[in-house]
């Protein structure tokens, strides 16, 4: 599972994914996999801002 690391994505970058993602919410979900999704979040923010967003990743029990 991941999550958008705020801080460390600074605030341009997580405002512009956050503002992708909920727009996008659809065409996200649609996508077979978690990697997809976060790679057509980052291809947007890094072409709108120019900077990476910051993810962080946790392990959830099987």
């Amino acid at each position: 599972m991941a999550y958008l690391d705020e801080r460390r994505s600074g605030a341009k970058a997580a405002r512009e994914a956050i503002t992708f993602a909920r727009s996008n919410q659809q065409m996200l979900n649609a996508m077979s996999t978690g990697d997809q999704a976060i790679g057509a979040i980052e291809a947007h923010v890094r072409k709108v801002t120019g900077k990476s967003p910051a993810w962080q990743y946790i392990q959830l029990p099987m």
